[in-house]
């Protein structure tokens, strides 16, 4: 316990300006969360991603108290490409259904990613699922990456 007290001393001296800009980011998300709308299926969306925020916050400022500061800099990194995507979501609402879908695309690489290194298979249903959700979202990005290529020339 004392060293834990000493690490996060240290800490505190090394970086004076970290408890303050923590405390607001803490506050700041709940209040989020609570000004957002639900009334719609891509406000809701949002509120999970903002949800799922603040338990990384929490460890995050666990990880700093036992100088793992490592450990804290990857979920900062989780934590702003998932403020990055949920901005982008809450300004372009008609992108949340495209973005769920490529859930599939995840999903798949997962499941593949598990039976090649441990030999464990999914459920027959559950792999032929994700594998054709899974190319269905790629072929349609295929016809998004022409489409955008076209209005660029």
């Amino acid at each position: 316990m004392e060293e834990t007290c000493r690490d996060w001393q240290q800490f505190n001296a090394d970086y004076p300006g970290f408890p303050s800009l923590y405390h607001r980011a803490f506050q700041l998300v709940p209040k989020l969360i609570l000004d957002t709308p639900s009334n719609e299926f891509p406000d809701a969306v949002v509120l999970q991603l903002m949800s799922a925020s603040l338990p990384d916050l929490d460890d995050i400022l666990l990880l700093c108290s036992q100088d793992r500061l490592w450990g804290a800099l990857k979920l900062m990194r989780s934590l702003f490409e998932r403020t990055v995507t949920l901005k982008h979501l809450a300004q372009n609402k008609s992108e949340t259904a495209a973005f769920l879908k490529y859930d599939a695309v995840d999903w798949d690489a997962i499941l593949s990613g598990i039976q090649t290194r441990f030999q464990l298979t999914a459920n027959p249903k559950t792999m032929k699922h994700f594998r054709d959700a899974a190319k269905e979202v790629k072929s349609q990005l295929k016809r998004c990456e022409k489409m955008w290529h076209a209005k660029a020339e």
